[in-house]
């Protein structure tokens, strides 16, 4: 489809924040960084469905993503016959038609989401057993008292604790080092390579599914 033309090309990836809210990122890029893009996006633990757009808003390709495991075979078929035309989507791709504007992000206004009665039916079932893998919101405190917020997943292998951290733009990092114990968690990670990486070490706590620390140098 001629990605890696000298075309600016948006990237879209509705992404599973909780059961009743999903989120709109869109990433306008050109070439060899669109594909990156669209790449992370493909593989991003907690995307439902990604499309990359022209410039026109002409759809161009879009694919299911590996958060369709958190959500019903309907809701993902949905998305996927709406992703082109759902208002939210249309926004996001406005705004990356703007000067100087490469990301964008909405939370996706939408009638299908579980209602109720279905997540109370759904609460009710019985679990499947766990899978290795584990993916959790993570928060990290940030200038002004925010908190910047990623996603990590985690695999606990018997002795070995390792997992992969996904920025919001869809980049991903292996995390090293890793241990927990008693609800604390602790890990090195590196960012960029070469003359470009940084590596920190983050300390945090665990509750439910969102881990909360810092990152030190």
């Amino acid at each position: 489809m001629g990605l890696l033309t000298g075309k600016d090309w948006s990237i879209i990836a509705i992404t599973f924040e909780r059961a009743t809210l999903y989120r709109v990122n869109g990433n306008r890029k050109k070439g060899s960084g669109a594909v990156t893009i669209r790449d992370n996006a493909k593989r991003h633990a907690r995307t439902i469905y990604w499309a990359v757009f022209d410039q026109k808003g002409k759809l161009l390709e879009s694919e299911a993503g590996p958060g369709t495991s958190l959500v019903t075979p309907a809701i993902a078929e949905r998305l996927a016959r709406e992703i082109a035309t759902n208002e939210a989507v249309q926004e996001v791709l406005e705004a990356l038609r703007g000067v100087n504007i490469d990301k964008a992000a909405r939370v996706l206004a939408w009638d299908g989401y579980p209602a109720p009665d279905q997540r109370a039916e759904e609460a009710s079932t019985p679990a499947a057993p766990a899978a290795p893998s584990h993916v959790y919101t993570l928060l990290v405190a940030g200038d002004g008292g925010d908190e910047l917020e990623s996603t990590l997943r985690l695999t606990e292998d018997p002795g070995n604790l390792r997992g992969m951290l996904l920025a919001p733009d869809g980049s991903e990092a292996p995390i090293e080092n890793a241990t927990l114990a008693e609800g604390r968690l602790a890990f090195d990670v590196t960012f960029g390579s070469g003359d470009q990486a940084l590596s920190l070490r983050f300390s945090g706590r665990i509750s439910q599914n969102v881990v909360r620390g810092t990152f030190v140098e």
